[in-house]
């Protein structure tokens, strides 16, 4: 993205992840842009370039460690979702997995698990509009190799970590 601060996301490309507004509000920042959107027709991809020319666009599927690759790469990742569903998002889990400062839609039912979040890696957004974005992004510190706070929610929501905790229940429930 020509020395441009990169902010990152990943999912299908349904109208409600807002890609359209991150491709303005970046835009409007002055960074790039890279959208892990498996599936994605090649006009929506020309409709995004067109919002933001430092856009680049992943529309096949990608290996999980590959998508948290590209993720950790970038300067920042957001997942500013309008809330079209109950479910809870798997995309986050892996912007999480990148370690890089997080911004989220602040009320989402879909990240309803991670509003406690003790250690304050996610910066919880309620001004979806582009200049808003546009804003929060301005605060974001650029070239972290990795956000403390993101990086403590990774470490405690780890499968090694979840794997003792489940140990040290399954060994309390047998009396080992």
């Amino acid at each position: 993205a020509g020395g441009r601060p990169i902010l990152g996301t990943v999912g299908f490309p349904f109208p409600w992840k807002n890609y359209d507004l991150l491709a303005r509000a970046t835009a409007l920042a002055g960074w790039g842009l890279l959208l892990l959107a498996p599936t994605t027709p090649l006009g929506q991809i020309a409709a995004w370039q067109s919002l933001n020319p430092w856009l680049a666009v992943a529309p096949s599927f990608l290996p999980a460690g590959q998508i948290v690759s590209y993720l950790g790469g970038c300067d920042a990742t957001a997942f500013l979702y309008m809330c079209a569903n109950t479910g809870t998002s798997a995309a986050i889990r892996q912007g999480i997995a990148a370690r890089k400062p997080l911004l989220a839609t602040a009320g989402c039912r879909q990240f309803r698990d991670l509003e406690g979040d003790p250690f304050g890696g996610i910066r919880w957004l309620t001004n979806l509009s582009p200049e808003g974005v546009a804003q929060a992004l301005s605060y974001v510190p650029i070239g972290l190799r990795l956000d403390a706070g993101v990086h403590a929610l990774a470490e405690r929501d780890s499968w090694a970590k979840q794997a003792a905790t489940y140990a040290q229940i399954i060994e309390g429930l047998c009396g080992s």
